[in-house]
């Protein structure tokens, strides 16, 4: 069980929190679990959604970007600011990599990752429709 990058106990669970489960659907419909994820972490939390991408900035958002650093994209997804880093996967929906310079305003995009405080989400994944 994991609550962001650390392992947790099953009693730190609230009832009623979300998780993410990974395991094996027997046939009476329960969940043999592998993986949990508990998807609020420090004041974060998990979201997936997708939708169009209304604007690709190259300089990204805050904290500014250093131009010894590369840079990475900052966008608007369906209206909401996407954040992405050094550890932001980025896939076609075929799932072949992604430069992230090739994606454009228009493209279909689906994004996880921790919705944050400050406003934004930080994008765990980004996975691009294929043109």
């Amino acid at each position: 069980m994991w609550r962001g990058e650390q392992r947790i106990q099953l009693s730190e669970l609230s009832l009623g929190e979300k998780v993410k489960v990974w395991g094996v659907l027997r046939g009476d419909a329960v969940v043999l679990a592998e993986e949990i994820a508990a998807l609020t972490a420090d004041g974060k939390t998990w979201t997936t959604f997708s939708g169009k991408v209304d604007l690709v900035d190259g300089k990204g958002f805050l904290p500014n970007p250093t131009p010894s650093k590369p840079s990475y994209p900052a966008l608007y997804v369906a209206g909401r600011k996407v954040k992405t880093d050094s550890g932001t996967q980025f896939k076609w929906s075929d799932a072949t990599p992604l430069d992230a310079a090739q994606i454009r305003a228009g493209d279909q995009a689906y994004v996880e990752g921790w919705r944050l405080p400050e406003g934004y989400v930080q994008a765990t994944r980004l996975v691009i429709d294929c043109r």
